[in-house]
């Protein structure tokens, strides 16, 4: 499967690092051909990425996945036994039909990505926007995590000035031994 140009699987778009690997949840290799068989299309999704093909699009900034040309088709295994002449005959068999639809990402409106003919299109759904909560909840935790680190480094850094306004304070006072007031450093007599 190639990826798109430029994709980091574990960086966000703008290039920070996420929280943890990024791994495939569902996958579909779109084959044409009945004896020479070829992948025409891979669809992929990731804890953080929806990618078809070459194009790439984070689910953090998908506005919906949206369920399109839903349909069921059946399909029939079975026998027919059929007699001449009496018009008779009996047939015998299994059916089962399932859901097939198109899934669309929809991007700034419009559908950015769309996987054709999926089977179980509302299954894939509920998978894609399951890992897009997911990804939001870790980015709003992470951006938290930074404001809150922020926070702790300027408390720190305050405190560290306030520290050195101290001693800077104190380096530039001399106490006098005689009365034990402070004075300037270059006094001549005590204040």
């Amino acid at each position: 499967m190639s990826m798109p140009r430029g994709w980091n699987p574990n960086q966000t778009n703008d290039g920070k690092a996420y929280l943890g690997p990024e791994n495939i949840i569902w996958k579909n290799n779109v084959m044409t051909g009945i004896i020479n068989r070829k992948v025409v299309e891979t669809q992929v999704i990731t804890n953080f990425h929806v990618i078809q093909n070459g194009r790439s699009l984070a689910l953090s900034d998908i506005h919906d996945i949206v369920i399109m040309n839903q349909h069921r088709e059946s399909q029939f295994q079975g026998q027919r036994y059929s007699f001449r002449g009496s018009g008779f005959s009996y047939g015998t068999g299994r059916g089962r039909g399932k859901s097939i639809g198109d899934i669309a990402f929809i991007y700034q409106g419009q559908p950015s990505i769309v996987f054709r003919q999926i089977e179980d299109p509302y299954g894939v759904a509920r998978l894609a926007k399951a890992a897009r909560r997911s990804m939001i909840q870790q980015k709003k935790n992470a951006e938290k995590e930074q404001i809150l680190l922020q926070k702790e480094q300027d408390r720190q850094r305050k405190l560290t000035e306030k520290v050195q306004n101290q001693r800077y304070k104190t380096m530039n006072e001399f106490m006098c031994q005689t009365c034990q007031s402070t004075n300037p450093q270059h006094a001549i007599f005590s204040n």
